[in-house]
C-alpha cells in the first residue's frame, strides 16, 4: 500500500511538472518575451526541460522544509491562503455580471495585493498572529489575503471600470440560459 500511495504521488508530482512546463513554454514565455513567439521546437524542448527540473527542484525544497510551515496540513494551509485563494477571486467573481466591469488591472492587482496581505501575516505579523487562538490564527492567515482580495478587486472595478465588448458578450451569454435547441430524430 505504501508503495502505491508513493508511485501515485510520484506520477502526479511528474504529470503536473510537465503540464506547468507546457503552460511557461506555450503560454507564459510568449506573452511577456517577443522572441517567445517565434522558437523553434528544439529550444521549446530545452526551456520545457528545465521549467520541469525547476519546478521539481522548487518541490523537493519545500518538501523538506515542510517542518519549518508547520508540516504537511500547514503547508497545505500556507499555499491555500497565500496562493489559492486570491487567484480565485478574480477567476471567480469575473464570471458574474455584477462584476463584469472589473478588467484585468482589477484581476491583478487583488491577487498582487493578497500576496502582499499573506507575507505580511505570514511574516511581518507573525507575532501578534501567533498570540491569538489557533482558530482565530488560521482565519487571519488564511482569510486576510482572500478578504483583501475581494475588496481590491471590487474598488478597483467600482473606480476603473473596464469596458470590452468580447469580454461583456461573453458575461451576458453565462448570465441567461439560452433555451436548447431541438434535436433532430
Amino acid at each position: 500500500m505504501l508503495a502505491g500511495l508513493f508511485s501515485h504521488t510520484m506520477a502526479m508530482t511528474g504529470s503536473d511538472a510537465n503540464a506547468i512546463s507546457s503552460v511557461v513554454t506555450r503560454d507564459i514565455l510568449p506573452a511577456v518575451w517577443k522572441r517567445g513567439r517565434s522558437l523553434d521546437t528544439r529550444t521549446e524542448l530545452v526551456i520545457g526541460r528545465i521549467s520541469v527540473f525547476t519546478f521539481i527542484a522548487l518541490s523537493m525544497v519545500i518538501a523538506l522544509t515542510a517542518d519549518s510551515f508547520g508540516g504537511v496540513l500547514g503547508l497545505i494551509i500556507l499555499w491555500f491562503g497565500g496562493l489559492v485563494g486570491p487567484i480565485a477571486i478574480p477567476m471567480l467573481l469575473g464570471m458574474l455580471p455584477a462584476f463584469k466591469r472589473c478588467g484585468p488591472l482589477a484581476a491583478i492587482t487583488s491577487w498582487a495585493a493578497g500576496l502582499l496581505v499573506f507575507a505580511l501575516t505570514r511574516y511581518v505579523f507573525d507575532d501578534a498572529i501567533s498570540g491569538l487562538a489557533p482558530d482565530q490564527a488560521t482565519a487571519v492567515s488564511v482569510g486576510g489575503p482572500v478578504v483583501c482580495s475581494i475588496i481590491v478587486f471590487v474598488v478597483i472595478g467600482l473606480v476603473a471600470p473596464w469596458h470590452n465588448a468580447e469580454s461583456d458578450e461573453l458575461v451576458d451569454a453565462i448570465a441567461h440560459d439560452e433555451p436548447a435547441a431541438e434535436t433532430v430524430r
